[in-house]
């Protein structure tokens, strides 16, 4: 900030809470400035408290201003900000298109394609309807739903998709948490796994498998990347599977199909993930897996204005659902052979169960993904667990279709690596040193509680000593022990006039009365 009030500057570069804070506190004059620019307008737009503080921006900009919002997606915010905050908006569509068939990258040409809305040659409805009807999908973009009878056929109807459906291709697959991540990759390397002659060890398409999200250090994160993109194909799939880290930001022309293990928690990011195909003028493909429960999801993409077809499987020999029942079984039976012989495998299973269970329970579409109505035990059996772990959010519920495996000792399968033992021990010595430090923590708070309250307590009744009606009870104690005193002398007086007791005895008798009160 010094810098720029001593020397000034032509282009800031910042983020919208820094320069808001900068604003309040008047340490920037923004009223000569000329062009104002958001990149992923959507995505800060999709955050309430930076909307709060864009639209404080704007307030404080000079009107006559040039304002450039760019994204890959035109939700409601964005639209509705185009309609109030923009004064004769241009919505500029940028693509690459080939010139003709026999063309090549090199020879793809720039096509840009400019929509105006004048405000004054238009009425306000007629804008508006052309805003709202603005699309970010691109044409050469074809996508898919494919609904199974539950969670549990997802993996094998991924594996037959790869095996049997398609030819070789670079894919992205979505999944909903990075631990379900970390659970596919090692499951499907192995389920994939080549032979020295380069087939599939299950027959098929052999598979080459990256892994991609956002509890990768940034360098290796960057390295896979480079890695997946700039790796050829020869015959054999290219699959990142990743989180919806990839969904923005990543630039990878030759992606030939998306696949969304998992829906995404928005339509916008349903939009930003199948962008990553379809690319710079060329054609690509999504599919999305759904359950059954889940098929109203279709409706409601329909209705944000995405075009999407059923997928049937051309290579699926008699029923679809036995079919895939077979696959699963044939999975559970490798899947479970590679869990007895390493437990790193059990924890990523039942990592990837938990964090799948929390993700559903959290999705914001829950009038369509409904946690009531999920199968928990198909759940379970779609990682491949031997019994089920304990999770606060399915505790009580009615748990069917899951057969507990009660002859495996979990604790007893032996770690392939040892180094992930050690891991792990060290990994359960934080987890409950920092749970005994929430204890200690929670009872230094209630500690400190009681003792605010008994302080309080102490105060009040201080308080309540000094007050009025405290102090004419005090009075009132004070002059009827004086009176019962005065009582008493006056009877042992007249005991000493009748001779009841003699002299010394009533002079001893008014002395101990004097101590006491002196006690008093």
């Amino acid at each position: 900030m010094k810098r720029i009030e001593e020397r000034g500057a032509n282009i800031i570069v910042t983020s919208p809470g820094r320069i808001y804070d900068l604003i309040q506190k008047k340490a920037i004059d923004l009223r000569s400035l000329e062009v104002f620019v958001m990149d992923e307008a959507d995505k800060l737009l999709d955050q309430g408290v930076n909307l709060i503080k864009i639209q404080a921006i704007i307030d404080s900009l000079p009107r006559q201003r040039r304002t450039g919002l760019f994204s890959a997606t035109m939700p409601s915010q964005l639209k509705e900000m185009i309609k109030t905050g923009m004064r004769n908006p241009y919505v500029v569509d940028v693509k690459t298109v080939n010139q003709s068939i026999f063309s090549t990258d090199k020879d793809d040409a720039l096509s840009i394609q400019v929509q105006s809305f004048d405000n004054f040659a238009q009425s306000k409805e007629e804008i508006n309807f052309q805003i709202k009807n603005i699309t970010e999908i691109p044409q050469n973009l074809e996508n898919f739903h494919l609904v199974l009878r539950d969670q549990s056929h997802k993996l094998p109807a991924f594996q037959h998709f790869l095996n049997k459906e398609i030819k070789s291709s670079r894919i992205i697959v979505f999944f909903s948490t990075c631990s379900s991540v970390n659970f596919h990759f090692p499951i499907l390397q192995r389920l994939f796994e080549s032979d020295s002659q380069g087939e599939s060890a299950q027959g098929g398409m052999p598979c080459k498998f990256y892994k991609l999200h956002g509890k990768i250090q940034q360098k290796q994160r960057y390295k896979i990347f480079r890695q997946f993109k700039e790796e050829q194909l020869h015959g054999n799939h290219l699959v990142l599977l990743t989180t919806d880290l990839a969904s923005r930001g990543i630039d990878i022309p030759d992606v030939d199909w998306i696949i969304q293990f998992d829906p995404p928690q928005h339509s916008e990011s349903f939009i930003h993930r199948i962008g990553r195909t379809a690319r710079a003028g060329k054609e690509g493909q999504s599919v999305i897996f759904l359950t059954k429960a889940e098929f109203s999801y279709v409706s409601y993409l329909q209705g944000k204005h995405v075009d999407i077809n059923d997928y049937q499987f051309k290579e699926m020999e008699g029923d679809e659902e036995d079919g895939l029942e077979k696959l699963w079984v044939s999975q559970r039976d490798l899947i479970h052979k590679e869990m007895l012989q390493d437990k790193d495998i059990v924890d990523k299973a039942q990592d990837a169960f938990v964090s799948f269970i929390r993700y559903y329970k959290e999705h914001q579409l829950s009038f369509i993904f409904s946690f009531t109505l999920l199968e928990i035990g198909r759940v379970a059996n779609s990682f491949f667990l031997f019994r089920i772990p304990r999770v606060k959010e399915i505790l009580g519920k009615q748990i069917s279709g899951f057969e507990m495996k009660r002859d495996i000792v979990i604790e007893k399968i032996p770690y392939a690596d040892k180094n992930k033992f050690h891991q792990k021990e060290e990994v359960t010595l934080k987890r409950k040193e920092k749970f005994q430090q929430k204890v200690e923590e929670r009872e230094e708070k209630e500690r400190i509680q009681a003792d605010e309250k008994l302080q309080l307590k102490l105060e009040k009744q201080k308080k309540y000593e000094k007050t009025k009606t405290h102090k004419k009870f005090k009075k009132r104690e004070a002059d009827w022990s004086e009176w019962q005193d005065l009582q008493r002398e006056e009877n042992l007086a007249k005991k000493l006039k009748k001779g009841k007791i003699s002299k010394e005895e009533f002079d001893k008798l008014l002395q101990n009365d004097s101590d006491d009160l002196a006690s008093d």
